[in-house]
């Protein structure tokens, strides 16, 4: 059995008073039992209990007896059962000591992958995307809604996002030139005027703004370095990887600086003619970089290119053939821990190509299925695809949300749309974005809709029990 993957976490606390079978004014002993429930990629479902008797002390597992729907489950500290596909059960957990006995049960609701579990409607607009901040939701378009657990709305800011804060609530905005830290709450923390140009979130809660001369700020807003390249060009794009390191784009050209501002490495654009200028600059695996290259307007083609970030030397080419690499195609790949990008297409397909260069698999159609383009006219690179913890590909255009395997197998695919094919390519959707317990959620149609990314095991906090008697909770249907 696999290492669970939680993707529910069900925390259960009961204290019961259980009389002295022996000695009728004796102390009745209290027993704690706490039971957590997470499922596991494979549709498992570990239980965990402990009981503790203050006069006894941690009873042992054999005192610890689960069932699941009236029917025993076993016995122990930890047990783990395959959950039904949909529909509800009710698990208990029985300790059992010389003075007396405890039990809690509590119904947990299951979702089977794919499934629609709830969804809510937002106002028009043109565009939508989704990004995550300390927990809560952010809903992206030409403002930022922040919707917290629940559904309870926790803000509306202005502007437009740049990114979340490692290990804070807090977020960075662009609004009329003006960069912002903001809190939760909404408040400014910091802000820093005639910051028009891109700008990236550092690992250290800092933030870097590509203008004329680029700008490394400190998490409270101090100046760290200033710096201009290329005789004050504003850069087009500006990302930071994992060690500090940025990746700048200067259109056609790119650099490599190191978090201290010095420049590390300057990449002209490829000689290949079908690959063109290079439009965006993205960390990857090994030391590498990875940039892309669009191709003439309606043609297939477009490039990936991996290079050294230290020398920025070309390590390997990818040339797209029956697709066409948009401009910002960058903003519309992941790359998966071994190296490999997924490409997500504007008909729902998703491409996968291996970090040696090769094309691995493509899962979905092949055709384009916008309606104001020509029927010749190549599947176009769409929104970026979402990578689930257990190698899940989420790819959500053309009006459907798409669940494919690490092997390019389809495993579900669920409609976001009243249109069956939503034009194929309209702006009214959004990424996936996936959430930590087992949700997967888009926009489409001015509806955030939230599906099972994989089976979810969905219930609450719990139970008390009083007088020796049965404690039972439900969780949400």
């Amino acid at each position: 059995m696999p290492d669970p993957r939680p993707v529910a976490l069900l925390a259960l606390l009961l204290a019961a008073a259980c009389e002295d079978l022996t000695d009728p004014d004796a102390v009745p002993p209290i027993v704690t039992i706490r039971g957590v429930v997470t499922a596991a990629p494979d549709d498992s479902v570990f239980l965990t209990g402990v009981a503790v008797d203050p006069f006894e002390g941690t009873l042992p597992d054999s005192a610890l007896h689960w069932s699941v729907n009236e029917e025993p489950a076993g016995t122990g500290a930890t047990v783990g059962i395959r959950m039904p596909v949909t529909g509800v059960v009710t698990v208990e957990l029985r300790a059992r000591g010389h003075r007396g006995e405890a039990v809690a049960a509590h119904e947990i609701s299951v979702a089977e992958p794919g499934r629609l579990l709830w969804s809510a409607t937002l106002p028009p607009r043109s565009w939508w995307n989704l990004a995550a901040a300390g927990g809560d939701v952010l809903v992206l378009s030409d403002s930022v809604v922040r919707i917290g657990r629940g559904l309870t709305l926790v803000g509306t800011y202005a502007g437009r996002l740049v990114g979340a804060v490692p290990g804070s609530r807090d977020v960075y905005l662009l609004s009329a030139g003006v960069l912002s830290r903001v809190s939760a709450a909404g408040d400014p923390v910091w802000s820093l005027d005639s910051a028009s140009g891109p700008a990236a979130v550092m690992p250290d809660g800092g933030v870097v703004i590509g203008r004329s001369e680029m700008e490394r700020r400190a998490p409270d807003g101090t100046l760290i370095w200033r710096r201009a390249w290329l005789g004050g060009t504003v850069p087009t794009t500006v990302n930071a990887d994992r060690d500090g390191r940025l990746l700048v784009s200067f259109r056609g050209w790119a650099s490599v600086v190191s978090a201290a501002g010095d420049s590390l490495a300057t990449f002209a654009p490829s000689s290949l003619p079908q690959c063109g200028l290079v439009r965006g600059l993205f960390p990857g695996p090994n030391g590498e970089v990875l940039s892309f290259a669009a191709p003439p307007p309606r043609s297939a083609g477009g490039c990936i290119v991996w290079r050294d970030a230290a020398t920025g030397m070309v390590r390997r080419t990818y040339v797209a053939g029956e697709l066409r690499l948009e401009f910002d195609a960058g903003e519309h790949v992941a790359i998966g821990a071994d190296g490999t990008v997924y490409v997500g297409l504007d008909n729902g397909a998703v491409v996968a190509i291996g970090g040696d260069g090769e094309e691995r698999w493509w899962a979905g159609p092949r055709e384009a299925v916008c309606r104001y383009r020509r029927a010749d006219e190549p599947p176009r690179s769409a929104r970026a695809p979402a990578l689930g913890a257990d190698g899940t590909i989420f790819h959500h255009a053309a009006g459907r949300l798409t669940a494919v395997a690490p092997d390019g197998s389809i495993m579900w695919t669920a409609t976001t749309s009243d249109d069956e094919v939503a034009d194929g390519c309209y702006l009214e959707t959004s990424a996936p974005l996936l959430t930590q317990d087992g949700r997967v959620l888009v926009v489409a149609d001015s509806r955030l809709l939230a599906f099972a990314a994989g089976t979810v095991a969905d219930s609450t906090a719990l139970w008390g029990q009083a007088d020796g008697g049965p404690s039972r909770g439900r969780g949400p249907r």
